[in-house]
This record gives structure tokens, sequence and C-alpha cells, in this order.
């Protein structure tokens, strides 16, 4: 069985010693034979052809090989950033858990630190009012013995001149234990009796004076003191 061909269709090409032929639309159909310079320009052509795709082949080959290298490298970029992401979150973590504890240390030196200063105050207040007791006390005290000592001022008075004109004769007084002031010492010895002396002076219990007790029971009886 024979099959027919379209008349506008190609039948074949060759290179080198082989034939090409080609059908014409316009003359019927008929196979038309190629000439061996048009097979060697076709041949030529497809080499080039060839060379030039072998060439961008190559080329897209370079690239992608280069892309390939390019994208590891990022790869590793991205492993050791990530890395370096997960440490530093990592230390901020750390970082945010100590900065906590200190501020919770802070606030609790603060409490303290209140808590001494209302302390303070009240040790304050407590040592004022002690102070204040104590003034009190000591003004009491001074109070009471300028008191005491106006009274023994006025106990111990003695009018110099009645004295020397009551008791004006000399006598000598034994005040062994010094109790008795200088002032009145000499007045006695001078007057050369103690007992006058007595309305006027409150004599302590330790000075010897003789006949003090008799005398002073019996004011009446005693003689008149020579001029």
């Amino acid at each position: 069985m024979v099959k027919k061909k379209n008349p506008s269709a190609a039948a074949s090409s060759t290179s080198g010693g082989r034939r090409q032929i080609f059908l014409d639309s316009s003359e019927g159909g008929r196979p038309k034979r190629s000439s061996p310079s048009s097979g060697a320009a076709g041949a030529t052509k497809l080499s080039s052809q060839a060379r030039r795709l072998d060439s961008d082949l190559r080329g897209v080959i370079s690239s992608l090989e280069a892309f390939a290298s390019q994208f590891t490298s990022l790869e590793a970029d991205k492993v050791r950033l990530q890395e370096e992401v997960k440490s530093s979150s990592s230390k901020l973590d750390g970082a945010i858990k100590k900065a906590a504890i200190a501020r919770q240390e802070v606030d609790s030196l603060k409490e303290e630190l209140n808590k001494l200063k209302e302390r303070l105050k009240e040790e304050e207040a407590r040592a004022a009012k002690r102070m204040n007791s104590f003034v009190n006390l000591l003004w009491l005290y001074l109070v009471k013995q300028e008191k005491t000592l106006g009274q023994l001022i006025d106990a111990f008075a003695v009018d110099t001149k009645e004295v020397i004109e009551v008791f004006p004769v000399p006598s000598f007084v034994d005040d062994s234990s010094g109790v008795l002031p200088e002032g009145l010492l000499s007045i006695a010895n001078t007057t050369g009796d103690l007992e006058a002396l007595y309305p006027k002076v409150l004599l302590p219990d330790n000075i010897i004076v003789d006949r003090l007790e008799e005398d002073s029971k019996v004011p009446e009886e005693r003689g008149t003191p020579q001029g």
C-alpha cells in the first residue's frame, strides 16, 4: 500500500552526500532536488546553532551553579542568624529576668527605708519627749533646791551688829567638826557666848558647846555680859 504525500509538506533533508528533496506546490507537487552548496550551508548553519546552543547551555549551567552556591551560602547565613537570634533572645530573657529581680530588690529596699524613716521619727519623738520630761524634772529640782537654799539662808541669817552689841565678851568656841561657817565661828569667838546665837542660828548636832543644853533651857539665869 502506497501513501500519498501532501504536496505542501517537506519530504526530507539530508546532509553531506545525501540529497534533500522539497516539494514545490507551484509545480504540481513534483520533487525538487537541492544543490550540494545549499546543503553545506545548511550544515554550517546547524553547526553554528548547535555551538551557540551549547554555549548558552553552559552559561545557564554556570548561572545555576552560581545560584546554587549563593543559595547554599544564604542558607548557611540564615542558620547562623537564627542561632544568633536565639542566643540574643535567650540573653534578652535573662536580662529581663535579672531586671525584674533587681526591681523587686529595689522595691524591697525602698520599703525597708521607709520603715526605718518611720522608726527614726518615732525614736526622735520619744527622745524629745524624754528630754522634755528631763528638763521639766530638772527645772522642778532647781526650783526646789532654790527654795531649800533660800530657807537655809534665812535659817543661817545672823545680824552681826546685834550679836556684837549683845555679846562683847571674847571667848573660844570649839568647832573641831568644821561644819560651823567661818563667819559665825568668828562671831562666836569674839562674843564669847555661842548660846546667844541659838535664837538666830540652827546649830548642828555635832558642834561641841559646853552647857548649851542647860543654858538654853534657863536663859534667864545667864549673867549679864561685861561691856
